[in-house]
């Protein structure tokens, strides 16, 4: 399965496809993807935090590409799931 399909878990070395995506964390602060960071903004400051990091890892909720919902969890104890839509197939040129 890839990264394009629905219901594919998702690991933190998937979040380079989907580099420049924004993402939720549990807590409603809102970042952006920058592999191999989260950058958060919060007050005025930004705040790089490693994806690789499991604690961190584990605190997004949801992924998303403007208003379409890439992948989301329901609780930080689940696996990170696509929902198949939002991030276009690239394509292959051989």
């Amino acid at each position: 399965m890839s990264i394009y399909s629905k219901g594919n878990k998702l690991v933190a070395r998937h979040l380079r496809q989907l580099n420049g995506l924004n993402i939720t964390r549990f807590d409603g602060v809102e970042g952006k993807i920058n592999y191999p960071y989260i950058i958060m903004i919060v007050d005025g400051l930004c705040h790089p935090i490693n994806i690789n990091a499991e604690r961190n890892f584990k605190q997004i909720q949801t992924i998303k590409n403007g208003t379409v919902t890439v992948a989301a969890r329901k609780n930080s104890r689940e696996k990170l799931t696509t929902t198949g839509k939002g991030v276009p197939l690239k394509q292959r040129y051989y």
